[in-house]
Parts: C-alpha cells; sequence; structure tokens
C-alpha cells in the first residue's frame, strides 16, 4: 500500500508540474501563472517564400482540414492564383503543450477589384473550427493594406495548448477564405 501511494503522489506531482498554474485571487477571479521556462523553439516553414513566384507549392493537411476543404471546393495551393478558392494549411506538432506561437503568413489580394478581398476571414485551431476549435481568427484584409503584406498572428499559449489538448490533436489548421492567396507560412513554437 505504501508503494501505490509513493506512485500515486509521484504521478501527481509530474502531472501538476507539467500544467500551468492556476489559483483563485483574492476577488475569486482566476490568474494563471505563466508556463515553465521554454527552452525549446522550433520552426516549421511550408512554401516557399518567393515573392508569389517559381510555380505552385503544394499543402499539407490534416484529415480533419481535408475534410473541411472537400465540404468547402474548391481550394487552393501556395502561390496559386485566382479569386473564389479556399485555402488551407496544417502543421504537425510534436505536442499538445506549448509556451506559444507565432505564425508568419505571406498573402496577396487575388485581385481586382481589391474591395473582393475586404471580407475574407482566417481561422487558426482545429477544423472543423467549431466551439472550443479556434485559437484565433480574424479579418485578413484591412481598408488601405498593400496588395501583399506579411501577417504576424500570435498563438497564446493558454488558449493554443487548451484548443490542442481539449480536442486531443498534434495537428493545428490554417484556414483561408477564398479572395486571398497564400504564399508562404512559418510556425514558431515554443516548447518547455
Amino acid at each position: 500500500m505504501k508503494h501505490v501511494l509513493v506512485f500515486l503522489i509521484a504521478t501527481w506531482a509530474a502531472v501538476a508540474a507539467a500544467q500551468p498554474a492556476t489559483t483563485v485571487s483574492t476577488d475569486n477571479k482566476p490568474v494563471v501563472i505563466a508556463p515553465p521556462k521554454c527552452t525549446i523553439t522550433t520552426t516549421d516553414v511550408e512554401g516557399v517564400a518567393d515573392n508569389f513566384g517559381g510555380g505552385i507549392d503544394l499543402t499539407s493537411l490534416s484529415p480533419a482540414l481535408t475534410a473541411f476543404l472537400n465540404a468547402n471546393p474548391p481550394r487552393s495551393q501556395y502561390d496559386q492564383p485566382g479569386c473564389d478558392v479556399h485555402f488551407g494549411e496544417s502543421f504537425h506538432l510534436c505536442t499538445c503543450e506549448t509556451c506559444g506561437a507565432r505564425l508568419e503568413i505571406i498573402v496577396r489580394k487575388c485581385g481586382t477589384p481589391s474591395t473582393a478581398q475586404n471580407n475574407d476571414g482566417f481561422v487558426v485551431g482545429v477544423a472543423p473550427f467549431g466551439a472550443g476549435q479556434r485559437v484565433v481568427d480574424g479579418l485578413v484584409w484591412a481598408p488601405g493594406d498593400p496588395a501583399t503584406k506579411t501577417l504576424i498572428i500570435p498563438l497564446p499559449f493558454a488558449k493554443l495548448n487548451q484548443v490542442l489538448c481539449g480536442n486531443h490533436t498534434d495537428w493545428l489548421d490554417v484556414y483561408f477564405q477564398d479572395d486571398t492567396i497564400v504564399d508562404s507560412m512559418k510556425l514558431i513554437v515554443q516548447h518547455p
């Protein structure tokens, strides 16, 4: 019995150490304490950052994003010109727990008139991007944006871990609506 109790205490301590600590403040609001110091940074680049030249680069999709895009055809690849085509990419992570991440995505408006892209959105998370499956989403283009730009999208560790671990997946999916052409993506992830 003593060995079982020691095992349970050691197991509980290991699980507790792996999770970001949450405490309750004096006003009964949860306070999330920062994750442990990150010692590993990984970078994954998809597509070739060639300013939309050099031919079409293929995407790699998770099974969930493949099903999502197949239900919303047609879809495009990196550097593929044309409007009214959806774009998706998936990143395979080594673990669902991170200390945060950042996406850098080079995009271009699909054509003229430039107002066609003004309603284009993006979403980062786990396809099909329902409740509890979104890390971040937003509009791609703001009024006055140039025809080509680089989006910098921070992915906060608490929300990223909640979506990935909560959905029991190590795939991070990225989706763009249909009037935006994507040149390349870079995902920089910090791990404890």
